[in-house]
């Protein structure tokens, strides 16, 4: 069982270990946006964005962009 089906503690453990860029990047990610979108709008670079993103898939137990947008979407992060 992986990180997404150890559904609120892996929730738990995201929220405190990702500060409040993480938390847009990773929303923003799971809309579909671009590491380049993304850097464009918080104002940081496309490599920040890329960290963040590598960060929050090693805490959660992720391995593909699919099972991050699967987290956001069942933890309420982001609708369909």
């Amino acid at each position: 069982m992986g990180a997404i089906g150890a559904a609120g503690s892996t929730a738990s453990a995201c929220a405190a270990c990702c500060g409040p860029r993480s938390h847009v990047a990773r929303t923003l990610l799971a809309e579909g946006k671009s590491a380049k979108e993304i850097a464009a709008s918080l104002d940081i670079s496309a490599r920040t964005v890329e960290f963040h993103k590598y960060q929050m898939m090693e805490t959660l137990g992720l391995h593909t962009n699919a099972e991050l947008v699967h987290f956001a979407i069942k933890h309420g992060l982001v609708g369909l």
